[in-house]
Order: C-alpha cells, then sequence, then structure tokens
C-alpha cells in the first residue's frame, strides 16, 4: 500500500484537528500542544510543498501564524482558546482550496 504525501498531509492535519476540538472542549492546551505536532509534522517531513503549482497560500500562512500566536498565550490565559480556535478555523477554511 502506497500511501501519497498528500494523505499523510491530509491524515496528519485531520489528527491535529481532532485534537484540537478535544482541547478546545476540554480546556486543555497540553491536548492542543500535541495536535499542533501533527499540524506542523508535514513540514520537516516534505509530505506538503506550497509551492507545486503555484505561489504559497498567504492567507492561509498567516491565519496560521496568528492562531498559533493565541496558542501560546492560552497556555498562561483561559480566555485565548477562544481567539485560537476561531482564527484556526479561519486558516483551516483559507488553507482547504491547497488540497
Amino acid at each position: 500500500m502506497n500511501i501519497t504525501k498528500k494523505r499523510l498531509t491530509l491524515l496528519c492535519v485531520a489528527v491535529a484537528g481532532t485534537l484540537f476540538v478535544i482541547g478546545f472542549y476540554l480546556n486543555n492546551p497540553w491536548i492542543a500542544l500535541i495536535g499542533a505536532f501533527f499540524d506542523w509534522l508535514p513540514l520537516p517531513t516534505g509530505w506538503m510543498r506550497y509551492t507545486e503549482g503555484g505561489k504559497p497560500p498567504y492567507l492561509h500562512i498567516a491565519l496560521t501564524l496568528i492562531a498559533y500566536i493565541f496558542f501560546i498565550g492560552w497556555f498562561f490565559w483561559d480566555f485565548l482558546r477562544v481567539p485560537f480556535f476561531i482564527v484556526w478555523i479561519w486558516a483551516v477554511l483559507a488553507g482547504a482550496d491547497i488540497s
């Protein structure tokens, strides 16, 4: 069975999203931190290439970085989980056209 890089990327993002939702629901940023590992895993492994067939999705990149700024703050202030989750959803929607 040959799993393509695209499928590995989608699997990682699905696991990350599931852990983000669980972490948000339980107000536990440590669960979401495990999700963040899976969210970023396709980049160092080379499974995700933004430059294939066009320019990088700048809106997706910007929203993801903003979401992670809120994510880091969530470890210190619980109320930042809501902006993290909202901006992360926007980043997902902005990146949906990548696949």
